[in-house]
């Protein structure tokens, strides 16, 4: 008997109430996923004896040709995201979890639906992070201002890009002011 199901249940006690109403004495033999994203068991998916396989020939012999063909790369896992691509100005300041606003926008694919998730990249295609949509795509279009992405995961690494923020002409002549304010009085 396979069970499938996409909400998450509480398999200990699943064998418990089937016992009760089979009237017979159930025991689960094993429970595993089979499929998470786009990576399902009968394609992509290698046993937990390949991987200590390739780690104890790895740390034996330091070297390991089956690497590559055992482990995929994190594009190849997110390539079924919708993306959206920012401006460089906005790439560290996402890095440090700052969420991404309309104004950082620089191309975004259609058809985006609220609640999902989507993958923000870089305008050289790098990966920054993975975040959850917050309107439409079609909402986004007509909005000037707000936040758009909240991040979930953030993949690059901080300070990659040069810091941008406070750089703008507002915060330039709060600085002036400041300054002359200092000297004047």
């Amino acid at each position: 008997c396979i069970l499938k199901s996409k909400n998450k249940i509480l398999l200990g006690s699943l064998d418990l109430t089937l016992s009760l109403i089979l009237r017979k004495n159930c025991h689960f033999n094993e429970a595993r996923k089979i499929n998470i994203g786009i990576l399902t068991e009968n394609d992509n998916l290698i046993i937990f004896q390949d991987f200590t396989d390739l780690v104890w020939t790895l740390n034996f012999w330091k070297t390991c040709m089956r690497l590559p063909s055992l482990l995929l790369p994190v594009q190849f896992v997110l390539k079924t995201l919708k993306r959206i691509v920012v401006k460089n100005s906005v790439v560290n300041s996402l890095c440090y979890g700052s969420n991404l606003a309309i104004n950082g926008i620089s191309a975004i694919e259609e058809n985006i639906q609220k609640a999902e998730y989507v993958l923000i990249l870089t305008q050289r295609k790098e990966i920054i992070a993975i975040g959850e949509i917050t309107f439409n795509s079609k909402i986004m279009l007509k909005c000037s201002k707000g936040n758009i992405v909240i991040l979930r995961n953030i993949i690059m690494n901080k300070n990659f890009y040069p810091k941008k923020w406070k750089w703008g002409s507002r915060t330039s002549l709060q600085k002036l002011s400041n300054s002359l304010k200092t000297h004047f009085f």
